[in-house]
């Protein structure tokens, strides 16, 4: 009997990690989407330079190198999203009525909270493609 009881706690104590680690990781993946997408297109560019640099093993003589090529990078593609916004406006205007017309009036609620967070966003961290280079 006191092996099977045995056997019941390590069994116990295993499910218990199991759980935890699952919603330790849950959390910890929810964080970081969340910071990615509040910070906005600069956090994004930031997290994937920082996720690169670490996946590769950078040392500190290459980190710096790295960060410099990302930067320009980064500032590559700003200005590509600076020339393309008045289109890119406009496309998301003539879409957004066709939306509208298909939500029932709680779902209009929803999209224009939506709205409201996007454009909440846009004024806190900029347009897409704006502000100051990604190191």
């Amino acid at each position: 009997m006191s092996r099977m009881r045995l056997a019941l706690w390590v069994l116990g104590i295993f499910l218990i990690g199991v759980f935890v680690g699952g919603v330790t990781a849950f959390e910890y993946q929810r964080r970081t989407i969340n910071m990615v997408m509040e910070g906005g297109p600069r956090a994004f560019g930031k997290f994937i330079g920082r996720k690169m640099a670490d996946e590769l093993k950078l040392d500190a003589v290459q980190r710096p190198a790295f960060e410099a090529i990302m930067a320009e990078v980064h500032e590559g593609i700003r200005e590509i999203r600076r020339s393309a916004r008045p289109q890119i406006e406009d496309i998301l205007n003539r879409a957004r009525p066709q939306i509208m017309a298909l939500l029932r009036p709680d779902q209009l609620e929803i999209f224009a909270k939506m709205e409201a967070r996007h454009k909440e966003n846009r004024k806190n961290h900029g347009e897409p493609g704006s502000g100051p280079p990604v190191n």
